[in-house]
């Protein structure tokens, strides 16, 4: 097993230029990892098989269980959401994230949806006591399908910035999730792509969940707007929100009260985000209710 297997990532169908790399990421940053990679590995019911060999990952995924936990240059935070980090960078991190012997490689059982949350709880820790050189971002690390400040919507979404989606506390996470909400943002393909339809209703219907009528306003102010929405409507800290329906997520943070919105949230993940309560009721629990005062 050679270390470079272990750890790293490719584009489907292997292209040599950006632009059919960018092209290659339609559909939520499809990539292609060997059977032995550590991700594999950790989570061997999670990967779909690749069309030739190996298995496939969505860099949303994986996006999912690093990004809370790394950095982010200045050059990058002002520019646009849609940027796209290098394979490279990420393969880099899992080496320092095994350089460190403190992470849990041990497979964890379940599809995605079951397991990502897990293996976020493994890996951000593990990610945070790490140099800031070794898990920051930088304009080196990145591309884009297109201007980097113009993801060419025609809409707020071109406005957006991770700036704004970090500021006033937001953080990493903010930024992490609106990215896994908009998971077709990594390219301007008309199918899986920023140019979908799918793509862009689902900008619509984020816009039209900020609780305020803002399409009188500039497409900045609908930007910031939609940043402070994801902010209020961010799931607690020890909830990992898996979202492999944009559309279903989005509905769930409209809900007018925290209640409703913490609900859904509760119900599927009570027993990881809060051990005590699992330890009391160790075995299967099939009938969760939330009652509200």
């Amino acid at each position: 097993m050679s270390n470079n297997a272990l750890t790293n990532f490719s584009f489907a169908g292997n292209p040599s230029t950006n632009a059919a790399k960018l092209k290659a990421l339609a559909h939520g940053g499809p990539l292609v990892v060997a059977t032995d990679h550590r991700l594999h590995a950790m989570m061997p019911d999670a990967f779909n098989d690749a069309a030739n060999a190996g298995k496939t990952v969505l860099m949303a995924d994986f996006e999912a269980m690093f990004m809370d936990a790394m950095l982010i240059d200045n050059e990058v935070t002002k520019d646009g959401v849609h940027f796209v980090v290098l394979p490279a960078r990420y393969k880099q991190l899992l080496t320092d994230v095994g350089s460190t012997g403190n992470m849990d490689w041990s497979a964890i059982k379940g599809n995605m949806d079951e397991v990502l949350p897990f293996a976020k709880e493994r890996f951000v820790p593990v990610i945070k006591a790490l140099p800031a050189e070794k898990r920051t971002i930088t304009a080196a690390d990145v591309i884009y399908d297109g201007s980097k400040d113009d993801a060419q919507t025609g809409t707020w979404y071109d406005w957006l910035t991770p700036a704004i989606l970090m500021a006033s506390g937001g953080g990493m996470p903010a930024l992490a999730q609106f990215r896994a909400m908009a998971r077709n943002g990594f390219c301007k393909e008309t199918d899986g792509g920023r140019e979908a339809d799918d793509f862009t209703d689902l900008l619509t219907q984020i816009s039209g969940s900020v609780g305020r009528d803002v399409s009188s306003i500039s497409q900045s102010g609908q930007a910031a707007a939609v940043a402070a929405w994801v902010r209020k409507t961010q799931p607690p800290p020890n909830f990992t929100v898996y979202i492999s329906n944009p559309t279903v997520e989005v509905e769930r943070r409209a809900a007018e009260s925290i209640a409703e919105r913490f609900e859904p949230l509760f119900i599927v993940g009570w027993r990881g985000a809060y051990p005590s309560l699992a330890e009391l009721w160790p075995k299967e629990v099939t009938d969760v209710t939330v009652t509200r005062p």
